[in-house]
């Protein structure tokens, strides 16, 4: 990517400098344009953690009835306070959209929310998150996938549990069937 900016750049340059620089926007933008646009899709831009939260803010953010809704502790990483837990977030964009997604961390644990997670749980997990991100995968279709492939694995188990016949259960279908 920082090929393409100077390429960038320098295309930047020239089309200021040259009386045939129409021409050249002509030629080069339809090659530059493609490359920066993927560029710009696979790299995630990520918050700043400039003023990162301590445990002991978390902990006064949770236990205050009357503290605002969300606490942020920088590279998109949010402390959510909904009804009567605490639920970290993270928030990413979507590479395609350009959208805010806001992806709530340990879905899959019931115990999944302050203070059972900590708040270097949570960064551990966003990190987890952020690189998944990074590489063009989808958090979110990733965990469903998962779970889908649970499920598929789980159905299977359970008809290989069904065709199964205990020797009971095969001594009463000789005995109906072959003394009848």
């Amino acid at each position: 990517c920082t090929i393409i900016n100077q390429y960038l750049t320098e295309f930047i340059r020239i089309f200021s400098v040259r009386q045939n620089s129409r021409e050249s926007a002509i030629i080069l933008l339809p090659i530059l344009l493609p490359a920066f646009q993927l560029c710009r899709n696979n790299i995630m831009a990520r918050t700043a953690r400039t003023k990162q939260l301590t445990a002991i803010q978390v902990k006064r953010f949770a236990d205050s009835p009357n503290s605002p809704s969300s606490l942020h502790d920088g590279g998109g990483l949010y402390l959510r306070k909904r009804s009567s837990k605490c639920n970290w977030y993270l928030r990413l964009t979507d590479p395609l959209s350009q959208s805010q997604q806001w992806h709530l961390m340990f879905v899959d644990d019931p115990q999944g929310h302050y203070p059972h997670k900590s708040l270097q749980q949570a960064r551990d997990e966003a990190d987890r998150l952020w690189a998944i991100r990074s590489s063009g995968i989808d958090p979110r279709a990733q965990r469903i996938k998962g779970i889908q492939e649970r499920k598929e694995q789980q159905d299977a188990e359970a008809l290989r549990q069904q065709r199964r016949i205990s020797v009971e259960q095969l001594f009463s279908r000789w005995r109906e069937t072959e003394l009848q």
